[in-house]
This record gives C-alpha cells, structure tokens and sequence, in this order.
C-alpha cells in the first residue's frame, strides 16, 4: 500500500512539473465533427509568450493580442476560452481565432480554467482572492468557494467521475471540492526531491 501511494504521488508530481515547463496543449475533438483531421491541431496557451497559437503539420498560426495568457479550455462547440491573466479577463474565440466575447474578471487576476464537466460552463481560478469560479454560458461569474485553505490556487482538474480537484501553488497542496466544501487530498513534494531511479 505505501509503494502504490508513493507511485500515485510520483505520477501526479510528474504531471505538475511538466505543466510548469512546457506550456499546456490541447486537442480540439470538436473538429472530427467536421471531418477534419483533429488529431494534427493542436492548441496552446503560454504564458510567457503572450499569445495562444493554433499548431497544424505546416504551420503555428498566432491569434489575439494577449498578455501574460496561462489556461484555455474548450466548450462542446469548440469555442476556445483563454485566461488573459495580466489584464484580469478570459477571452472567448471561434476555432479561426475570432473573438466572441471578453469576460471581465473584476475582483482579481484569473489564471487557470477547465470546463465544467457537465456542461458548457467554465471553472476558474482567481488568485487575487483564492477563490474557485463558475463562468456560465450566458456570461454570469460566479463565486463557488473563497479563502483558506486555498492558497494561490493555480491547477484544476477533474477526475472520471466527475469530482473536481485544485491545487495550490503555495505549500503544494492539493483538495477535492465537492457541496462548496474542500477536502484535503495531499501534499505534493517538492520538484527537486523527485528522484527516479531505473529498475536493474
């Protein structure tokens, strides 16, 4: 039982660390509706680079005058919604990169987003005031839970069933959220005391 936690541990650290060091990329499947060849587009959001880009065989195609971009997250429409972090709004575009609409985060800098497992709407978070957020369809922000435990909140995913997870980026630590309450679930080490050590 301890080997299986501390493998479960390695994994998830694993996946943190390569978030952190290559920007996120994500398939849109929403084009295999179209008879397109989806599995060749990818999209990516980097922070550093301030813009979102759409990546095929022959070309990187840039789209948008973003600053400090970090998450992006797809609707069941294939609408691409990205956190522009350093101007406190998520911006909505068409697959060709069209702007649709601009949501004003009006109380803190958003910085990571995930579609709601159930539906079209988007959970963010906002690490002005800790706080985990729903942007609905419609356009309507609201607060799902703010404050301690969370600290920085900058990961969000969700598990097979549906139950949503976020993690700190101060103290690394790691809860479910489920009934506006957060759980405890772990707290990932640090990346330098992460050692992998080949089977002889």
């Amino acid at each position: 039982m301890k080997y299986l936690y501390s493998s479960i541990i390695f994994v998830f650290c694993l996946i943190v660390y390569l978030q952190i060091q290559y920007p996120p990329v994500h398939v849109n499947k929403s084009l295999k509706d179209q008879n397109l060849n989806y599995s060749t587009m990818l999209y990516s959001s980097y922070f550093l680079a301030n813009v979102p880009y759409i990546k095929t065989k022959s070309t990187d195609d840039l789209f948008g005058d973003l600053k400090k971009t970090n998450g992006l997250a797809f609707d069941s429409k294939g609408h691409i919604y990205v956190v522009e972090h350093s101007k406190s709004q998520i911006v909505k575009y068409d697959e060709d990169g069209v702007v649709l609409n601009t949501f004003k985060v009006t109380d803190g800098y958003p910085l990571h987003i995930i579609k709601s497992f159930d539906s079209d709407a988007m959970i963010f978070t906002n690490v002005t005031d800790n706080s985990i957020n729903k942007l609905s369809e419609h356009g309507k922000i609201t607060k799902l839970y703010k404050g301690y435990p969370l600290d920085v909140p900058v990961g969000l995913t969700y598990n097979a069933k549906g139950l949503l997870h976020v993690s700190n980026y101060e103290e690394k630590k790691v809860f479910s959220f489920k009934d506006n309450k957060l759980q405890y679930i772990t707290t990932l080490p640090e990346a330098d005391t992460i050692v992998c050590k080949a089977k002889k």
